[in-house]
């Protein structure tokens, strides 16, 4: 498992911001970006600027949503005091998301499809496996990915019954 003693990931300084009891995150934007004429301008704030976040009243806030920052890694740094990396995040979702669509998968064909054989209920849990955007997802874990991961999870959960 990939951990960090200091919040390095975006979700990770979210959940540290929630802990401190505000919603933008902890880090500060640059004096020389809020020093521009226009600091929304991409040609005069690429030095400044930070990726994937949005700058608001001199705070920066994720625009991606706090579900994973609430369910996984504020829960986490709570009970241990470490902080998640973006691709152990992206796993722990991607599993329990995997194991709640082979449940919803298990009770269809147990439903609908009794008679249904072993090979092919196999052949369709392989495909639940990999046909889906889990080995996209987890190629390049980042902040994004991090929250496909959860609603992927998220959403089998719901279809669960």
């Amino acid at each position: 498992m990939h951990v960090s003693r200091a919040p390095v990931s975006y979700h990770s300084q979210l959940a540290e911001a929630f802990r401190h009891g505000q919603l933008s995150l902890l880090t500060r934007p640059p004096r020389e970006l809020l020093a521009l004429p226009d600091p929304y301008n991409p040609a005069l704030n690429a030095p400044y600027r930070l990726h994937d976040a949005s700058l608001y009243r001199g705070r920066y806030y994720l625009y991606f949503g706090p579900a994973p920052a609430l369910v996984l890694h504020l829960p986490v740094r709570l009970l241990s005091g470490i902080y998640l990396l973006d691709d152990t995040a992206v796993l722990i979702f991607l599993m329990v998301g995997l194991g709640f669509w082979l449940a919803v998968f298990y009770s269809a064909i147990r439903e609908w499809f009794p008679q249904l054989g072993l090979p092919w209920t196999l052949l369709g849990g392989l495909a639940i496996g990999f046909c889906n955007n889990g080995p996209f997802v987890l190629a390049r874990p980042g902040v994004y990915e991090v929250c496909l991961a959860c609603a992927y999870c998220f959403t089998a959960i719901f279809f669960r019954r």
